[in-house]
């Protein structure tokens, strides 16, 4: 319990002694910080949507076809997209490790792995500069320490809905393909 005579302050620093570390579902430990609205809307909004194909008759006059399969899977696609991009801002702004990151030996050969059986995509991952320590902790987070479930703490205090929640879980490391 605080000392200072601040309300806000005492309130303030009672809640810093446990803010909000947890151990993940993987065994990480880690803080759950919300992340703005503005960042997740900002990435998702990154993702355009397809172009609508047309089809041309035999006059010669082109129309619209938004009923066409391919069209309706580039939506998919682009949907699940977004909540992947959704789901990546959550993980590098919303989840703060407290210990070190272990070495790269450790649990590379484990993604290695995962791709070979088809799990994951490797070129996804070697698409990152491992020797940037922001590039080597997103990646870290995201294919080792963290799952659906630990994403949803920082979507439950972001403020973020439960269907943004289902539909980001749903989409988490190819969970929807």
């Amino acid at each position: 319990m605080s000392s200072n005579k601040n309300p806000a302050v005492a309130v303030a620093l009672d809640n810093e002694a446990t803010d909000d570390i947890v151990t993940l579902s993987t065994g990480v430990r880690a803080r759950i910080l919300a992340v703005p609205t503005r960042l997740i809307q900002e990435a998702s909004a990154k993702i355009p949507d397809p172009e609508i194909p047309t089809v041309t008759k035999d006059d010669g006059r082109t129309f619209e076809n938004p009923d066409s399969p391919e069209y309706t899977r580039a939506l998919e696609r682009a949907d699940e997209a977004r909540g992947m991009a959704a789901m990546d801002v959550m993980i590098l702004f919303g989840i703060v490790l407290i210990d070190e990151i272990p070495p790269v030996t450790e649990w590379m050969p484990k993604l290695r792995l995962a791709a070979k059986v088809g799990a994951i995509d490797m070129d996804a991952v070697e698409d990152f500069d491992l020797e940037d320590p922001l590039e080597l902790e997103f990646v870290y987070k995201r294919y080792i320490a963290t799952s659906a479930g630990d994403v949803s703490l920082v979507t439950a205090k972001s403020g973020v809905s439960e269907e943004d929640i289902r539909k980001a879980e749903d989409t988490f490391q190819g969970k929807g393909k």
